[in-house]
């Protein structure tokens, strides 16, 4: 669960900066 969790705030940080 720990690695799905980290890898969605992973991919939330690297989809913000797009905006």
């Amino acid at each position: 669960m720990m690695r799905l969790v980290i890898i969605l705030i992973v991919l939330l940080l690297i989809s913000l900066p797009a905006y």
